[in-house]
């Protein structure tokens, strides 16, 4: 926001040069920097916070400067004089929607709309506001001046001499003064008269109504609306002004008579007319005070301070609150336009703005620092990030929201965002893997193809809301379901998980011949397999494989305290089989077999191939497995792992109507 130092020094004594104000703005926690000369004004750029929607003015950041300086705050003239009729013969107001909280209205008569004075125009060129004429200027004079936005109609124009605040109706449009036509929404709070729409609330007014040199009576308007609901609004019309930019931010509720009393006073002065006597003021629920309880001692051990009753007292009375003395604390009434102040915490540290952040001292904290502790899904966490690097993937952290495109092909129920900021974030995903792959085609993009990544964080789901998931997806000319599936491996055997197996999947993410769904103890984990073609050319990415499993589950089995198991004193043997199967026989069922056959003697099975091809037929495919034996009590002989390896090929090629593949 741009603000005049010369204008600024209207309502306070300011001994700064611009460049030192800029400085002093900047300690009191608003970022400022002169930016030179406009005309006679020197203007200093302010960056004003979000939650201090008061000082969008410049009689806000006087009321700063003033508290800084102990200078006296001038306010300005509000006083009128009502000399004309009776307002309500003029004009009637209807309120049909609780998105406005408060509507006041006047009426001026027998205005002269010419072209504004010279020192209305340089004051508000000098912010970055162009001069309409005489009235117009006014109001956003007075916007710029108090905060408050406020809206001129050519009361003549309105039909049946009547405000209604209502929302659009399907199919309503207006013109507004820019001169484009807009199509509104039923859920947009529009000020009509009994036939159209006259204006947006709190963004812009219609060119129907507007002022023009041919007005002659005005009905000016001031008014508090939901900021929701403007903020809302704005955003489907792609409409920003400085009115929403305030409303967004809740306006003073308490500064609507102000600032339309002020306006009127102006339009007299400069415009002439006559001032109908009255004002309308729709205002059903007024709001009462708010009080904040502060203690001194609190105050002092949080800043490391030593501040005297009447030092907090002047500061705070300084800022526009009224301070009063309860035995130890003071109970502080918040004013209206001070939304940001809600706790003790807030006035401590309005009191620290004021007496200098700089001159509070560098303390070194006291007391003894309490031991760290992890919980266990932290652990784990922890253990898993290291397994998975160690594995030689990449840690990743994608953006929790999704364009809603990227998750057609999965089979999951989404949760749509009401506001989205882009069509790239309009849902809440409901699984890791497209933000995988976007990253995968990003590397691709700069020329990186062999990729090997992982992510460990929340996916969002209809019914649970949100759980952790781990994902993993490799790319390259060495990626294979094998190679993913070792990096699974050594992740449950990291975790102390041996109880986890896997079973076919038929998620058409993924494809069917090389994909299965992950089960520990018969509940299901998640899935590890071949990104499908579809996917793949969508994502545009090379072959991919990945997996996702759900990680408080997985948290659940894992076994956080490992017991060290003395090493084997006797050899191993080792022995390669090949099998050939029909296709839909399952590697863990042949593994399965083969631990039950050589219990007590195998110990470890591990596929390590799998062939399909002319030589073996259609439907059929030739799985490989490497056997360990081992006995922990002595060294196995020759001919008792030639025997048992014998037995077990038997027991596979009768079971599974398969044979064994001898080259």
């Amino acid at each position: 926001m741009k603000i005049s130092y010369e204008w600024l020094r209207e309502y306070v004594d300011v001994k700064f040069s611009p460049e030192e104000l800029a400085e002093k703005l900047t300690m009191l926690g608003f970022e400022a920097s002169s930016e030179g000369r406009a005309g006679k004004h020197h203007v200093i750029d302010v960056e004003v916070t979000a939650n201090r929607p008061d000082c969008l003015s410049v009689l806000g950041l006087a009321r700063e400067i003033s508290a800084l300086t102990a200078k006296q705050l001038r306010f300005p003239e509000l006083t009128l004089n009502e000399n004309g009729g009776d307002v309500r013969r003029s004009i009637s107001v209807e309120v049909n929607s609780k998105l406005c909280s408060r509507y006041c209205a006047r009426v001026i008569a027998d205005v002269n709309v010419e072209p504004s004075p010279a020192f209305l125009r340089e004051k508000l060129t000098a912010v970055g506001i162009r001069s309409v004429n005489n009235v117009v200027d006014i109001t956003n004079y007075v916007l710029m001046e108090m905060g408050h936005p406020l809206h001129a109609f050519d009361r003549e124009k309105l039909r049946g001499g009547e405000i209604i605040v209502r929302c659009a109706g399907e199919g309503e449009k207006i013109v507004t003064i820019d001169g484009i036509e807009r199509s509104l929404h039923p859920s947009m709070l529009i000020i009509a008269d009994e036939k159209m729409p006259a204006a947006i609330a709190g963004i812009m007014g219609g060119s129907q109504s507007e002022v023009t040199e041919g007005t002659k009576t005005i009905l000016l308007e001031s008014a508090c609306f939901d900021p929701f609901s403007v903020r809302k609004t704005s955003k489907k019309l792609q409409l920003e002004t400085e009115s929403s930019y305030r409303f967004q931010r809740k306006a003073d509720i308490e500064c609507t008579i102000p600032a339309i009393n002020r306006a009127a006073r102006l339009i007299q002065e400069i415009a002439g007319g006559k001032i109908a006597k009255g004002i309308i003021d729709y205002f059903p629920e007024k709001a009462g005070g708010r009080k904040v309880y502060l203690r001194l001692s609190r105050l002092n051990q949080i800043l490391g301070v030593k501040l005297s009753s009447n030092t907090v007292e002047k500061k705070l009375g300084s800022l526009g609150f009224e301070v009063r003395r309860q035995d130890r604390k003071f109970a502080v009434s918040v004013p209206g336009f001070r939304r940001d102040v809600e706790r003790e915490i807030d006035l401590i540290e309005e009191v620290a703005r004021l007496y200098g952040y700089d001159r509070i001292q560098s303390t070194i904290p006291a007391g003894r620092i309490p031991p760290g502790s992890e919980d266990r899904l932290t652990k784990i966490a922890k253990t898993t990030r290291t397994i998975l690097t160690g594995c030689g993937l990449t840690e990743v952290i994608n953006h929790s929201l999704v364009n809603e495109k990227w998750v057609r092909n999965f089979d999951y129920p989404v949760i749509k965002v009401m506001n989205p900021l882009s069509e790239e974030q309009t849902i809440l995903r409901p699984t890791l893997i497209p933000g995988l792959l976007k990253t995968l085609s990003v590397n691709i993009t700069r020329g990186v193809r062999n990729v090997r990544i992982f992510e460990l964080g929340n996916v969002y789901e209809p019914e649970d809301m949100e759980r952790l998931s781990i994902g993993a997806a490799i790319m390259g000319s060495q990626a294979d379901f094998c190679d993913l599936k070792g990096v699974m491996e050594n992740l449950f055997a990291g975790l102390g998980i041996s109880d986890w197996s896997l079973v076919p999947y038929g998620g058409k993410f993924l494809d069917s011949h090389e994909s299965a769904m992950v089960n520990i103890r018969g509940s299901e984990l998640g899935v590890i397999g071949k990104v499908c073609d579809k996917l793949r050319e969508e994502f545009d990415v090379d072959e991919t494989y990945i997996f996702e499993l759900n990680f408080l589950n997985l948290t659940n089995h894992a076994r956080v305290d490992v017991k060290f198991t003395p090493l084997p004193k006797y050899p191993a043997s080792f022995r390669d089989i090949a099998i050939v199967v029909n296709e839909e026989i399952r590697c863990a069922d042949l593994m399965s077999v083969i631990m039950g056959e050589g219990e007590g003697i195998v110990d470890k099975v591990e596929l390590f191939d799998i062939y399909r091809g002319e030589q073996i037929g259609e439907g059929r495919k030739s799985m490989a497995f490497s056997i360990t034996y081992r006995l922990s009590d002595r060294t196995l002989k020759d001919d008792e792992v030639n025997e048992l390896h014998e037995r077990i090929s038997r027991k596979l090629t009768s079971q599974f109507n398969g044979y064994i593949r001898r080259k």
